[in-house]
This record gives C-alpha cells, sequence and structure tokens, in this order.
C-alpha cells in the first residue's frame, strides 16, 4: 500500500464518507413527501376522482423513489462500514464511524470518547489520510 497521496485525495475521501449523509438526508426527503401525498389521499372523498388517481400514481412514484433510496443509503452504508473495517486503527475506525455512519458531531464524539476536540481533529484527518490510501488502491477514488 503505497502511502503517497495529494490534498485533493483526503478530500475526495472525506466526500466519499459524507455520501452516507447526503442519501439519508435526500431519503428523508422522500420520505416527506410520501407523507404529505398520504395525507393528500386521505383528504379526498372516496369516490375515484381524476385528482385520487393522479396522488394515488403520485403516491405509486414516491413509494418507489423511497425504496430505491433505502436500498442505495444501506449500500452506501456498508461500503462505507467496510471502507472504516479496513482501516489498521482502532481509534480511527471509532472516529469515523461516529462521524459518518452515526453522524455525531465532533464535539460530542470528544466527549464520548473523553478527548480533547483538537485531538478528534487530528485522529479524523489522519483516518481521513488512511482512508484516502486505501480508497485509492481499491480504485474508489483519484490519489
Amino acid at each position: 500500500m503505497a502511502f503517497a497521496f495529494s490534498p485533493q485525495a483526503m478530500d475526495r475521501a472525506k466526500a466519499y464518507f459524507s455520501r452516507s449523509m447526503e442519501i439519508e438526508k435526500e431519503t428523508m426527503l422522500q420520505k416527506l413527501r410520501l407523507e404529505k401525498c398520504r395525507l393528500q389521499m386521505d383528504c379526498l372523498p372516496g369516490q375515484e376522482s381524476r385528482d385520487e388517481q393522479a396522488l394515488a400514481c403520485q403516491l405509486q412514484a414516491r413509494r418507489a423513489a423511497l425504496v430505491e433510496g433505502l436500498q442505495k443509503w444501506l449500500e452506501t452504508e456498508e461500503e462505507i462500514k467496510s471502507t472504516i473495517r479496513a482501516l489498521p486503527d482502532g481509534m480511527q475506525r471509532t472516529v469515523l464511524e461516529m462521524r459518518y455512519v452515526h453522524q455525531i458531531p465532533y464535539f460530542d464524539i470528544a466527549e464520548k470518547l473523553h478527548m480533547d476536540e483538537r485531538h478528534i481533529y487530528r485522529v479524523h484527518r489522519k483516518a481521513l489520510q488512511m482512508a484516502a490510501v486505501i480508497l485509492a488502491d481499491q480504485g474508489k477514488i483519484t490519489a
């Protein structure tokens, strides 16, 4: 495993890990849209009107988008967890998992691990450097 990487590779590694959070946000947005559509359908009269048919189609499309989003999120999260497990340092694994899988802010990570927040940032930076090397070796990002 070569240890040469560019600062951009570290940014790419951070973006790689942040994908899970972005997909989760989009999935939750889809879930809210689905719920809004369901509420609109509940307010319609029981007859088969055009509005009801249009909402039913919209509901099916949103449900499909939600299922697709959830599947993508689960796949991405598993891929990210796998990459984190490949890190040799346990503290680095812990910090990345808390940050990118559980979406815990740095301050709370420091508090939970009984460490200084600046130290958590250093561990995080080192973990991203190591992850960038691993991801580049796997061809998931460019070095």
